[in-house]
């Protein structure tokens, strides 16, 4: 794999990744950035941005928090038995989370019945 470096004169002192652990509170703030690296024949590339221009990260407004908690319910709640978990669901592979994916559809209809019914 051969990785290209576009970097100004003076090298890659202080500029982290835009993704990477630069600081989890600040962002680039609207500044260009201050060099690139490509990888994977161009398809891959990470941009540089300076850490002394960067701006802190905006505060979580309330409704910004109820979006993410919306979205969040979206993908941890099982459709089957409207159960919400800590963690994010096959949705996409298996519809339902794991001890709903090993009902019938007998007893799975059963559950959806109780559950709607409630």
């Amino acid at each position: 794999m051969t990785t290209h470096l576009t970097a100004p004169a003076g090298g890659f002192t202080g500029l982290p990744l835009h993704d990477s652990a630069n600081s989890p509170s600040s962002r680039p703030g609207g500044q260009g950035p201050a060099a690139q690296v490509v990888c994977r024949r161009g398809k891959r590339i990470g941009f540089l941005y300076r850490v002394d221009q960067a701006l802190p990260v905006r505060a979580m407004t309330p409704g910004r928090a109820a979006a993410l908690d919306r979205a969040m319910a979206a993908r941890q709640t099982c459709p089957v038995c409207r159960t919400r978990y800590d963690h994010c669901l096959p949705l996409k592979t298996i519809g339902s989370c794991l001890p709903c994916a090993d009902l019938t559809d007998t007893e799975r209809d059963q559950l959806a019945a109780l559950t709607t019914a409630v």
